[in-house]
């Protein structure tokens, strides 16, 4: 009924397909919260700490759901804005948006990471800590999955700066080119979180970096029969 009200299928289709993308962030939001809770757990109350496979399922299933079920504010989002821009002219509904989104995808998740972060690194750092081959590993995990959450504030800050400045009439007219161009590269910019992060996996994969490294060896042992036989 919602969709009807603003009609159209090109309405549906464009609705539909920022549906999907707002439950892909906010399913990776709350995927990297998840892993800092996980990882805080096991670190700072390591006695209460049992994970089972049932249980990781569920907090799975759990987060796709409530991902789900938030991302229907696109709907709401939507409708509001066309009833209200016509009926009383707000032109400052899509920068309430705009913060709104920021708070929640950007600004509140960030806290809580930094939060869980600085808690984890305190018990894993701290000087009468019994440094452990399972500590060690402990620690290569939590730099792991701190640089992943660091890549994701780089990656979205210029985003929402970008978009909070141009809802607020921040950005002067006549420039609708370099908008355009600067708002792709910002896009650009966010989503590449999603190919940066694998890369960080695998530098910290030890499997990945000797494969690498064999790799890399076998192509300069080839090279040095190379140049032996011309020479």
């Amino acid at each position: 009924m919602l969709l009807e009200l603003n009609g159209g299928s090109n309405t549906i289709a464009c609705v539909g397909i920022r549906y999907v993308e707002e439950i892909a962030l906010t399913f990776g939001i709350l995927t990297l919260i998840a892993i800092a809770v996980d990882r805080y757990r096991l670190i700072v109350y390591p006695q209460f700490y049992k994970p089972t496979f049932l249980r990781t399922i569920f907090v799975i299933i759990g987060l796709l759901i409530v991902s789900f079920i938030y991302s229907l504010n696109v709907f709401v989002e939507n409708t509001f804005t066309e009833i209200w821009n016509i009926l009383i002219e707000d032109e400052d509904s899509d920068l309430w948006w705009r913060v709104y989104g920021f708070i929640v995808h950007f600004g509140l998740p960030l806290i809580v990471l930094i939060v869980l972060y600085l808690k984890i690194v305190k018990k894993l750092w701290r000087k009468d800590e019994v440094v452990s081959a399972s500590t060690l590993m402990k620690r290569r995990t939590v730099k792991l999955t701190l640089i992943c959450s660091l890549a994701y504030g780089m990656c979205w800050s210029p985003f929402y700066i970008f978009e909070i400045a141009h809802d607020s009439n921040a950005w002067s007219d006549g420039h609708d080119e370099l908008f355009l161009n600067s708002r792709f590269v910002t896009i650009f910019i966010a989503l590449s979180g999603s190919l940066i992060n694998p890369i960080i996996y695998g530098c910290f994969s030890q499997n990945v970096m000797q494969e690498i490294w064999l790799i890399k060896n076998n192509v300069q042992c080839k090279t040095n029969k190379i140049d032996v036989v011309n020479n």
